[in-house]
């Protein structure tokens, strides 16, 4: 019921709302999403679209200081990986890829991978996000492998996100529409868009390492990952 100025109730009326999704809904599009929020046993995605994600190797902690619902995955530098088998509705040439990650160290002797599903050792077959050796302003990147595998197949474009530091943050994101990249820090657009071949890739998904090994693996944290089959705008991403 309704009362008016005078403490009178009026008649009740029953009705309904409906809020309809904006055009910033980050539900459009979401094929899998990782809170990596577990105390113990497997990663959920959950969209649930890919069920369960399994853990392996040495090195990974959960249940760490995150930077969203306060928890995170911590990777040491090892053998570690939360793997996600190939599924159909990963194998994607449109896609938009978010994540939370925190370094341990920015000067490392080798390349380190954040995430991929592909092989970043090789340089073949699929897309890779890395912390590049040497540290520097341009230490992050996301390649994408075509079929030929290294230099030759391989696009790289760099986040040219100034110099990082360890303990701190980070929000990436990457959008590939299918003939070009487009790499986010923060919110923010780091580079012009990179051209890139158009790539459908059935490796496995994996956070923490490279797919098909565990030579590549990652110092830090992680948290919140999701994947779209669409294109995020500049507004979603901030």
């Amino acid at each position: 019921y309704v009362t008016d100025n005078l403490g009178q109730n009026s008649s009740t009326t029953n009705f309904t709302i409906t809020v309809a999704a904006g055009p910033n809904n980050l539900t459009t599009g979401l094929v899998s999403y990782w809170k990596l929020d577990e105390t113990s046993g497997a990663a959920a995605d959950a969209v649930d679209a890919n069920g369960s994600t399994t853990i392996s190797g040495t090195g990974i902690t959960q249940h760490v200081s995150g930077k969203i619902n306060t928890t995170a995955y911590s990777f040491a530098g090892g053998t570690g990986q939360v793997v996600t088998t190939n599924n159909s509705n990963l194998q994607l040439t449109t896609m938009s890829v978010s994540c939370w990650v925190n370094f341990s160290t920015v000067t490392q002797v080798g390349d380190e991978v954040i995430m991929a599903k592909g092989d970043a050792f090789n340089e073949v077959n699929g897309w890779a996000l890395i912390l590049q050796a040497g540290g520097g302003t341009q230490s992050l990147k996301f390649q994408v492998y075509d079929a030929s595998g290294g230099s030759g197949g391989r696009t790289s474009a760099y986040f040219n996100q100034g110099t990082l530091s360890t303990n701190t943050w980070y929000h990436l994101v990457i959008t590939f529409n299918g003939t070009s990249i487009v790499t986010y820090i923060n919110g923010s657009q780091t580079t012009t868009p990179q051209t890139a071949t158009p790539i459908v890739t059935v490796q496995n998904f994996v956070m923490g390492n490279n797919s098909n090994s565990t030579n590549l693996g990652f110092a830090g944290s992680i948290d919140e990952v999701g994947i779209w089959h669409i294109v995020l705008t500049q507004s979603q991403v901030t």
